[in-house]
């Protein structure tokens, strides 16, 4: 697993593998109709690519997609792993896939949970696993939102 993220050089943040690619931070503005910070993400495996919106959630472990990621991109599970849910415990396949946020922050060959996706949510929740290795802000200058 390699992690690029904003910064002055281009060696991956876990496993210090040097890599010759631009950094780039990123701002977007929070969702209005849910007030969540919401990105936009591109998972890839397989040779194919899909394009959602990924909810940043600092209350999650581990980044998960849903199975409308896993049927598109017609994943096959490379194990399984036990999380923590709001319904308890929870045995769940894993998955390897690549991700593009904002077209800036770029994650290849990692290891994401299925997760259990609500009524109109999103594809893609954005863990600790991967905020940690950067800056997360969230502010509130005069009324506007950012991430």
């Amino acid at each position: 697993v390699c992690v690029y993220l904003a910064g002055t050089n281009s060696i991956c943040t876990l496993c210090e593998f040097n890599e010759d690619i631009p950094m780039a931070a990123f701002t977007v503005h929070y969702n209005k109709e849910t007030n969540a910070p919401i990105v936009k993400a591109r998972i890839s495996e397989n040779g194919k690519s899909y394009e959602t919106w990924g909810l940043i959630d600092t209350g999650s472990a581990k980044t998960s997609i849903s199975q409308t990621v896993v049927n598109r991109l017609q994943l096959t599970a490379c194990g399984t792993n036990v999380t923590n849910t709001a319904k308890g415990p929870a045995q769940v396949p894993c998955y390897m896939v690549s991700l593009s946020i904002q077209n800036a922050i770029n994650v290849v060959r990692f290891e994401v949970d299925l997760f259990e996706k609500y009524e109109n949510g999103p594809d893609f929740l954005i863990g600790m696993d991967i905020i940690s290795q950067g800056n997360l802000a969230i502010t509130n200058y005069n009324d506007i939102k950012q991430i």
